[in-house]
């Protein structure tokens, strides 16, 4: 008796450690990835481009991984912020980023970036792209592109523009380089807020992705004089291209692409980007939402994103521009 007695108690005690062990044991450690809840990371306050591609790749992930997935959003310093704290994150395929052209025109246009878009992420897949719009508020006196640039120039006070950073500065910045004149950049938070303040007219124009100017479009209160693509398109087919208006030269598209903390393993990427794929088939979640917020897919694999990227970075740098980063 006394002798099963101390047995007993020395399974009590013995018990909770070997439980222990275990779990922190790499032997006894998950084998199937995910097995705890993933986070995506949206460096962006909701409501913007962003912010939904980075809802809906949340939602692929959850039904494909049979995972928690939670959107995350961190704006600040026109991405940056977000993007530098999920650059610090575990590599262990549980924090993940969904952004756009800021993920590069960010740093390259930084004086002293806070983060590398190509050394410090891996690359797991550019999903979709979609053009920007140039909207203009009702009340300006600019009926074409060619009237909003003599505007631009003949104003004394020039015109204003609307923008969030990232991908909506890097637009108006771009054309403005090229069209000269006047241009007062009015800083928002957010691509909503910011498409927000044009609708009111308290900025004259914005450039915004298609999926929000045809939102805005709706509401009557603008119109668009041209759009960042190769040719019109049959959502809005009295729009005329940039290109066909002289201005070949700028593309400003919007791209979307999912990333992660550089050090991912391969194993843990493939997973993620066969979710993608799954769903960026006719019928797929992913390729509804394109579909549906006048997107296009734009799928690339992690080897030939990270050309992209490589590809972006050094074009933006070219062209010099000043967003006072």
């Amino acid at each position: 008796m006394y002798i099963n007695k101390i047995g007993i108690n020395i399974i009590k005690w013995v018990t909770p450690l070997l439980l222990a062990m275990s779990f922190s044991s790499p032997a006894f450690a998950c084998q199937n990835y995910p097995c705890k809840p993933i986070r995506v990371v949206v460096p962006s306050e909701p409501g913007g481009g962003i912010d939904g591609m980075g809802r809906i790749v949340a939602q692929v992930l959850s039904v494909r991984l049979k995972a928690d997935v939670v959107v995350l959003n961190k704006p600040g310093a026109f991405g940056a912020v977000g993007s530098v704290w999920a650059a610090s994150a575990p590599d262990d395929g549980y924090t993940l980023v969904v952004n756009g052209l800021s993920h590069v025109s960010t740093p390259a246009l930084a004086e002293r970036p806070t983060y590398d878009p190509i050394e410090d992420f891996v690359p797991i897949a550019k999903i979709a792209e979609a053009p920007h719009v140039l909207l203009v508020n009702n009340e300006l006196p600019a009926n074409t592109l060619a009237e909003l640039t003599r505007l631009a120039r003949q104003r004394s006070q020039g015109v204003t523009f609307a923008a969030a950073g990232g991908a909506t500065s890097f637009a108006a910045e771009s054309f403005k380089q090229r069209a000269g004149g006047r241009w007062l950049h009015v800083p928002y938070k957010g691509s909503a807020a910011a498409l927000r303040s044009t609708m009111s007219g308290e900025t004259d124009l914005i450039f915004v992705a298609t999926q929000l100017a045809q939102t805005a479009l709706d509401g009557g209160r603008v119109r668009a004089l041209a759009i960042s693509h190769p040719k019109r398109v049959d959502y809005m087919p009295t729009v005329p291209t940039l290109r066909e208006l002289g201005y070949d030269d700028v593309d400003t598209s919007q791209w979307y692409g999912l990333f992660a903390p550089a050090g991912t393993p391969a194993a843990i990427v493939d997973v993620l980007d066969k979710a993608i794929r799954q769903e960026l088939v006719p019928g797929g979640l992913l390729q509804k939402y394109i579909q549906n917020n006048r997107m296009e897919s734009a799928y690339l694999s992690r080897q030939e994103f990270r050309v992209f990227l490589q590809e972006q970075t050094k074009r933006i740098k070219q062209l010099n521009i000043d967003l006072n980063y």
